[in-house]
């Protein structure tokens, strides 16, 4: 079973946000298109609920760094195995993923690949400094991509006391409209 927004607890949907480990989005933990698209329709769902397009942002700059990541590792995992077997599939994988590899100049090749790599590494620190920047510098434990914070407003000023593990992810998103609208009446 796929988890939607009525099913998905609010720790794993606040645990995927910070992770991307999608195979909380279902009991059997695999990961599809199908889960995929439902998250992205739960990420949606999140935000018109609570009126909020920054966690949307958080989540397209996770998506952006660990894309980066992933893209990495596949190009280091490339060169490694060509350095010990010559195959032509991990050619084209390089070559499809836009780096140049030319049969003829294997020596230069590789050394091309091993810069782009070390570029590509960088890359990665840079945009991963500029994540933790942008959304957890000041003060991580009072991040709105934190569900603790929202918990303890929640039990102050609603006189309710949240279970992250067992509360749906909707519920959680209209406790934070409620909590917003309450603060905004104040």
């Amino acid at each position: 079973m796929i988890y939607d927004i009525e099913t998905l607890s609010t720790y794993n949907f606040f645990k995927i946000s910070a992770t991307g480990d999608l195979s909380l989005m279902s009991d059997n933990g695999e990961v599809n298109r199908d889960v995929e698209t439902k998250w992205f329709e739960i990420v949606d769902k999140f935000n018109e609920i609570t009126e909020n397009t920054n966690h949307k942002n958080y989540l397209m700059d996770r998506i952006e760094l660990i894309s980066l990541k992933t893209r990495y590792d596949i190009l280091c995992n490339c060169i490694n195995s060509l350095i010990y077997v010559y195959d032509k599939d991990l050619i084209n994988i390089i070559q499809e993923m836009g780096y140049k590899f030319d049969e003829n100049n294997v020596e230069q090749s590789f050394e091309h690949l091993i810069t782009q790599s070390r570029v590509l590494f960088k890359k990665i620190q840079v945009k991963n400094n500029e994540f933790k920047r942008k959304y957890f510098e000041d003060k991580p434990e009072h991040s709105e991509f934190s569900p603790y914070i929202y918990v303890k407003e929640i039990a102050k000023k609603m006189k309710i006391q949240v279970d992250l593990k067992t509360t749906p992810t909707i519920l959680f998103a209209y406790y934070i409209k409620d909590l917003r609208k309450w603060q905004t009446e104040e």
